[in-house]
């Protein structure tokens, strides 16, 4: 098979060349799946990258990110973006389960940006908003054997 980006309730953002997966079949989602129901409908490390943008404050992350381990390759890449706790966007929107600060996935990381040895997370600012942090705290974490610290 070959390797695949997935956008993970990628809405109205639907990406060229990417599987884009929403639980509401919207133009252009290829994949309709609600992302509480798992195990996901892709086969075991079939993706090179994974796209969760303003998705996870939405859900029960924890075993979807479980799941995001299971699918990626190695190697493999999860880039997600989260409201930052800060943000009065998190307040707006009833349905936010969730709230972030800037090292809530470091927790997921067997080494981080602030860890020993090769980083395997490394965390940047929303390029929308470069100076302002309350805005979003987008992050990323690449998939090795122990990536995901046991969970």
């Amino acid at each position: 098979m070959k390797p695949t980006n997935i956008n993970l309730g990628c809405g109205t953002n639907i990406l060229k060349g990417w599987i884009n997966l929403d639980c509401v079949a919207l133009a252009g989602v290829d994949v309709v799946h609600d992302l509480n129901v798992l195990p996901l409908p892709f086969e075991n490390e079939c993706a090179s990258e994974i796209l969760c943008e303003d998705v996870l404050e939405h859900l029960n992350y924890i075993p979807l990110l479980k799941e995001c381990h299971h699918i990626l390759l190695p190697g493999g890449r999860v880039r997600i973006e989260v409201p930052h706790f800060t943000s009065s966007n998190n307040y707006v929107d009833p349905t936010h389960r969730n709230m972030f600060s800037i090292k809530t996935f470091n927790f997921f990381c067997a080494e981080t940006f602030e860890g020993k040895g090769v980083a395997t997370t490394s965390i940047s600012h929303s390029p929308r908003s470069p100076t302002n942090r309350s805005r979003s705290t987008p992050a990323r974490f690449t998939r090795t054997t122990s990536s995901l610290n046991g969970w």
